[in-house]
């Protein structure tokens, strides 16, 4: 269990560890790499690792779900188009566990996207870390 006064850098997944896709990627790219990953959260980087969105789980079933076009279509088409381009996102610094609980209990979400003073991605926050080292 980790101490209320841990920081972000104990709960977070390293880029390694993570899905994330250059912003050349198609639809069906983000579905393979969610599957290698087994993660629900795909972030979308420029060729300098600069976070330009993310697209989630759910993002993907309103996609596929309201979609017009035939599956086969819309899985060539490029990530640009359907990520959520303004993700929450905290910078590389030393926020508290409880700072980090409220965002993903305000905000109603399941991962934060950690970036440096650059926005470059340096990993995720996922909640089940907080709950597993945490709770």
């Amino acid at each position: 269990m980790v101490e209320n006064t841990s920081t972000i850098k104990q709960l977070i997944r390293e880029i390694k560890n993570i899905p994330f896709l250059k912003d050349n990627a198609i639809l069906r790219d983000v579905i393979d790499i969610k599957e290698k990953f087994n993660f629900g959260t795909v972030v979308i980087v420029d060729k300098k690792n600069t976070v330009l969105g993310i697209v989630t789980d759910g993002d993907l079933r309103r996609i596929i779900t309201k979609s017009q076009k035939h599956y086969s279509a819309l899985m060539v088409e490029s990530v640009i188009n359907f990520m959520n381009k303004d993700p929450i996102y905290l910078n590389h610094s030393n926020l508290s566990i409880d700072n980090i609980k409220e965002i993903f209990v305000s905000n109603k979400i399941l991962d934060i996207v950690v970036v440096d003073n650059d926005k470059c991605l340096k990993g995720i926050i996922h909640i089940h870390d907080i709950l597993e080292k945490y709770v």
